[in-house]
């Protein structure tokens, strides 16, 4: 399933100004806007309930941060 099969309520879809990929922009809990890939990723995640120990979990539709994706995103960086 790609992004564009989901419903979106309030997203915004653009294009990063600085690699050209499609992106959606989302408010998170604190009202901030946070720009993430379009294109769900699959991650891993480590799961520490299992009594083995340390296990990775893959959660397939992971929507990822695009500061994480973009080759340009240092040009973005806001020096404080």
């Amino acid at each position: 399933m790609s992004p564009r099969d989901l419903e979106w309520t309030g997203i915004d879809r653009g294009t990063c100004r600085g690699c050209g990929v499609a992106v959606i922009f989302v408010r998170d809990a604190m009202g901030r806007t946070q720009i993430l890939d379009a294109r769900a990723h699959p991650i891993y995640a480590i799961d520490r309930d299992d009594d083995e120990g340390k296990r990775a979990v893959r959660l397939p539709n992971a929507f990822l941060s695009h500061f994480v994706t973009c080759p340009k995103a240092s040009e973005f960086s806001k020096e404080k």
